[in-house]
């Protein structure tokens, strides 16, 4: 596998599903939530196919009760308060559905990547299995970053 080479762009983030949840209650991996308290030193932009999916697993996971759905609303408002809501372009789905054609099923991780890629800003998963099907379909990855690689990125 080939050295990935992070680009440095301002620091403007775009966050995969993942890093939505905690605000909205849900844990996430110990590895993931380092990054999560990392974020607040960067430019954080979401989209709204991240809620969509977080909402997924919100309802498998999260009972219906009162307090739940307070703390769902006071999650959403300091997501869209907090985070640069990015806007999903008609490139955006175009090579999306490009990728997903060549044969990476998960149409959300494909539409966030061509977000990112489309608007110039850095990629922020956890999925190294994604990065490497786009290594090997020899799409840029350098717009790729880890939860390990946020401090470094804040070090220069």
């Amino acid at each position: 596998m080939t050295k990935r080479r992070i680009r440095r762009n301002k620091h403007k983030l775009l966050i995969d599903t993942t890093f939505i949840l905690p605000t909205l209650g849900i844990d996430i991996e110990p590895h993931a939530m380092k990054a999560y308290r990392l974020m607040g030193f960067f430019d954080v932009y979401y989209s709204e196919i991240s809620l969509v999916e977080a909402f997924w697993s919100i309802l498998r996971k999260v009972e219906p009760s009162a307090k739940n759905i307070r703390r769902l609303l006071e999650g959403l408002g300091a997501i869209t308060r907090t985070y640069n809501l990015v806007i999903i372009g008609p490139k955006d789905y175009i090579l999306a559905y490009e990728i997903y054609r060549k044969g990476h099923r998960d149409y959300i991780d494909t539409l966030l990547y061509a977000i990112a890629y489309n608007n110039r800003l850095l990629l922020l998963t956890i999925d190294k299995e994604f990065t490497r099907f786009l290594e090997e379909k020899g799409y840029e990855t350098d717009l790729i970053v880890f939860p390990d690689d946020l401090e470094s990125l804040l070090q220069g």
